[in-house]
């Protein structure tokens, strides 16, 4: 029926063969086929066509990317009210992304999309109310918004509200809120309720339980849950000690770029002698500002035994590793002025 309906140029019909061939639902996947039904569907005024239309013209799918192209369409949806165009026009100047950087135009789109009852919108909202971009920071809009999020049932968003509950130490109140996010597969939640149980926050201490809230948060691609099950395995939290499997998903960790994993790398490169992969791990946690890591990297050049040895760019870290407040940064920063090292 739909195809048949499709194909008498019913724009509802049009736009429903494009998601199908988008998603490969009943049909194979095609994307060209998808942005061709999308593109016939909007041209006839069906506004969810025309945003889908500006997602494939944005991520070049199934033709050539065009940020242009998906700018016109986008406004041309949004110009009908579709909430979903508003929300990637906040993204668009919010990014900088093939027009002028404005978070204040952003935050605008933002705020329609999330008046118009946009879930996204609304949590893009919060985050700029939370974070102070393209609006006056205000921790209490920025709670009102998530909370509506939350209500609405985005799953990032009810991990915030989560944790505003834990900071309060209201535990109970914050774990209802990450089985809400977990229930749609939010890998952060996963952790979050892994820590609960791993630390005894408003549940019975269970490393058990925490271990296997880590693995599906790890599973799920989020760094900090492969962290916390490196942990698990390193030190025999809940599961079998197992050096090898540690290693496995501290590197999985820092290859997400999470500057503690990084360093743990690190330190499994100088434990092995191999202190020229060392310097590389260091040197990537350093580049965020990690402090610890700014300080190995001047370790690593202030004795010869490790053949990186040169005074003046040990003492060049230590300082940047002091001023990111990192206490063994300025101890060695301390140390070098003393015996007027480099």
């Amino acid at each position: 029926w739909t195809e048949k309906q499709a194909l008498l140029g019913d724009a509802d019909a049009m736009w429903w063969m494009g998601v199908r061939y988008r998603e490969g639902e009943v049909v194979e996947k095609d994307l060209k086929k998808a942005f061709d039904w999308f593109l016939k569907s909007a041209r006839a005024g069906h506004n969810g066509a025309m945003w889908w239309l500006g997602d494939c013209y944005r991520d070049g799918e199934g033709t050539e990317e065009d940020i242009g192209e998906a700018i016109k369409w986008y406004e041309k949806s949004a110009a009908l009210e579709n909430s979903y165009a508003m929300w990637r026009l906040g993204m668009l100047y919010d990014e900088g992304n093939g027009v002028p950087e404005d978070p204040v135009l952003g935050a605008e789109w933002y705020r329609k999309s999330a008046e118009a009852g946009n879930a996204q919108g609304m949590y893009y909202l919060a985050l700029d109310y939370e974070y102070g971009t393209g609006v006056e920071q205000d921790d209490e809009e920025a709670k009102k918004w998530y909370r509506k999020a939350a209500d609405e049932g985005y799953a990032s968003a009810q991990r915030r509200i989560g944790d505003y509950y834990a900071d309060e130490e209201k535990y109970k109140d914050a774990m209802r809120w990450y089985e809400k996010a977990a229930e749609q597969g939010d890998g952060a939640s996963f952790n979050e309720i892994g820590l609960m149980y791993s630390n005894g926050n408003g549940v019975r201490q269970d490393v058990n339980k925490a271990f296997g809230w880590f693995q599906r948060s790890a599973e799920a691609g989020y760094g900090w849950g492969m962290f916390n099950l490196a942990q698990c395995y390193e030190y025999g939290d809940g599961v079998q000690q197992n050096d090898r499997i540690a290693k496995k998903w501290y590197e999985k960790a820092a290859n997400e770029r999470l500057a503690e994993a990084e360093c743990r790398m690190g330190e499994y490169c100088c434990d092995a002698g191999d202190y020229a992969k060392a310097r590389y791990w260091y040197k990537r946690a350093a580049d965020r500002g990690d402090g610890r890591a700014m300080n190995m990297q001047g370790l690593l050049r202030s004795l010869e035994k490790y053949g990186l040895y040169n005074e003046r760019k040990a003492v060049e870290y230590f300082r940047q590793s002091a001023e990111a407040g990192y206490g063994w940064g300025m101890y060695n920063l301390a140390h070098c002025y003393e015996n007027g090292s480099g």
